[in-house]
């Protein structure tokens, strides 16, 4: 199971970027979310509204080549995450792929 080093919560208020982190690196070496983990996440998840759409874009990249991708976008879909990170990088996603 993937989880933070430390207190959850502390590590993402050092960099937000690492929520969804976290849920990549989860659906890639993971089947379940650490509870005290996902709870921080959710907890910080209007943090993602600060990151640069760039950042997110390619971290969201990166978590589509995962094995457990499907998995984790419902998780997150019934947690509103993409909701809010989603508003503010969708057109540098779109911008950033291969013609």
């Amino acid at each position: 199971m993937v989880r933070f080093i430390g207190d959850p919560a502390t590590r993402i208020a050092e960099d937000h970027l690492r929520i969804l982190r976290f849920f990549r690196f989860s659906a890639r070496y993971a089947a379940g979310l650490h509870a005290e983990s996902l709870a921080a996440c959710i907890a910080a998840r209007r943090t993602l509204q600060a990151l640069s759409r760039e950042r997110i874009r390619d971290e969201l990249l990166k978590l589509l080549v995962t094995p457990r991708f499907c998995r984790r976008l419902r998780s997150c879909s019934r947690m509103r995450f993409w909701c809010r990170c989603c508003r503010n990088c969708c057109r540098s996603i779109k911008s950033g792929l291969p013609a």
